[in-house]
């Protein structure tokens, strides 16, 4: 683990570095079209920045941090009766799911990305990401995704 958390910082920078400039973000985080040439290193670029931030739940909120917004909702594995959950961001810190319940799948319907990770503060293996579904629709909808040991998740 301690190896992936050196590579994985270095593989950002090379990212970054490497990064085209004759476009225009409108965020420093933005993933950019499927078809895209450098989509692979953009996802890869927003995995390792992922996996740097701090939990919101080990981080104190303040007043002036900006607002978690609705971004979808996950289905909580080994839950009677099945149900989905608010998975909300704010695109700043990793989500941990109420709990630490796993998740079984998820639906993300107004975010530009969520990353689903199998261990806490989103560490672990990426089991998946995903932009939103297609068009916007309420839960659990025919676009969930299969995210089976999810507990924790960044999206923006």
């Amino acid at each position: 683990m301690r190896l992936l958390n050196l590579i994985l910082p270095g593989v950002f920078a090379i990212c970054a570095v490497a990064a085209p400039t004759d476009f225009d973000l409108h965020s420093p985080l933005a993933i950019r079209v499927p078809s895209s040439t450098t989509y692979d290193a953009d996802v890869a670029a927003a995995i390792a920045y992922a996996r740097t931030q701090p939990s919101s739940g080990t981080v104190k909120i303040s007043a002036t941090a900006p607002k978690k917004k609705l971004c979808g909702g996950y289905e909580p594995a080994y839950k009677s009766p099945p149900g989905f959950k608010d998975m909300h961001s704010n695109g700043l810190f990793c989500t941990e799911t109420e709990n630490g319940e796993e998740m079984e799948r998820i639906t993300n319907y107004h975010c530009g990305i969520c990353m689903i990770f199998d261990k806490s503060q989103c560490q672990g293996n990426l089991i998946g990401y995903w932009g939103p579904a297609t068009p916007p629709m309420e839960l659990p909808g025919d676009k969930s995704h299969w995210a089976h040991g999810g507990k924790s998740y960044w999206c923006l």
